[in-house]
Order: structure tokens, then sequence, then C-alpha cells
């Protein structure tokens, strides 16, 4: 999206929210494009907010521990994701983030009931095989070096190596949907 159209969508979530303290939709949204700015501490903010005024909202939850991950905060995310999954156990993308972070932190056991979990729910998500391969060998030998692939992503986060970004960014569309490109 241009810098343009993201101002426009800042500027109209803004004056909803500011209209309706209450409109989640648009908390949600304005977290989204702040995302999108670089301003992650105001997006976290945002997500927060719609969790203090409606706990139960997964979808905030859920783009909350996505953001968390991605600044290496994995026990906040899975938090969060564990959150998703306890509202919508139904949820791929929720097992299979919450099995990221889990693995983040050593927890091969749990990441790979999730791993699998997000596979029974969408047997095609390659990642999520990869994943579970990848979890499956490091449980058997903790120690493999040299790592590749997402065996490397699983346990190294250092280096500027990004948190899988593939699943973990796939948004829930959430109306009003902010204007197209």
């Amino acid at each position: 999206a241009s810098q343009g159209n993201l101002r426009e969508a800042k500027d109209f979530y803004a004056r909803a929210i500011l209209n309706r303290p209450e409109y989640l939709e648009a908390r949600l949204n304005l977290a989204g494009v702040l995302q999108k700015e670089g301003k992650g501490d105001e997006a976290i903010a945002q997500y927060r907010e719609v969790l203090r005024l409606k706990p139960d909202y997964w979808q905030a939850s859920y783009k909350l521990g996505i953001e968390l991950a991605r600044r290496g905060k994995d026990s906040e995310a899975e938090g969060c994701f564990a959150h998703v999954v306890q509202l919508r156990p139904d949820y791929a993308s929720g097992h299979f983030n919450l099995g990221v972070v889990l693995a983040q932190q050593k927890r091969m056991e749990q990441a790979i009931f999730h791993f699998r979990e997000a596979l029974r729910l969408e047997p095609a998500n390659r990642q999520a095989q990869q994943y579970l391969e990848a979890a499956l060998k490091l449980l058997e030998n903790p120690q493999p070096l040299p790592l590749h692939g997402a065996a490397h992503l699983l346990v190294h986060r250092g280096g500027g190596r990004p948190f899988p970004h593939r699943i973990l960014e796939r948004e829930e569309i959430v109306k009003p949907n902010l204007p197209q490109q």
C-alpha cells in the first residue's frame, strides 16, 4: 500500500475510534496499518486494548502473537497463540504458530503436538509438514550441526534471521477492510 493510502486508512480508523471507542474492528485494522508503518509498539497497544475490551476476540490475540513473535517475545506470543487455539481449536494457523514459538523455546514435544494438529486441520500445509519433520529430528538429536532449512529457523533467531513469516502473517479478514491498493 502506498504511504498515502496508509495515512488515509490510519486517519479513517482513528476517527472511527474517536467516535466509537468500542469499535473493535477499527482498532484491529488501525493496528494493522501501524504495523505496516513500522510502528509495532503502537500496534501492540491497539491489540492489547481490543483484548482488554473483549478478551475473547481471537483475531486480536492472533495478531498480537504475531507481532510479539517478530520481536522474539516467544513466551508472550505463546500465551496469545494458546489463547487462540483455546477459543478456536479448529484454526490451523493458531496451532502452527503456537508450535513455532514452542519450538523456538526448545519445547519440541509440545511443538510437535501443535504442528500435527495444524496438519490434521490443514493437510496441505507444507510449512507445517516441514516444521514437524524438523522438530521430530531435533527431538531425536537435540544438537545436530549444521542445521538447514526449517530446523535452522526453529532453533536459531540470531544473525538477523527473521521469524518465519509465510503463515505467521496470514491475516483473517476483519470488516471494514483496508482500502485496496
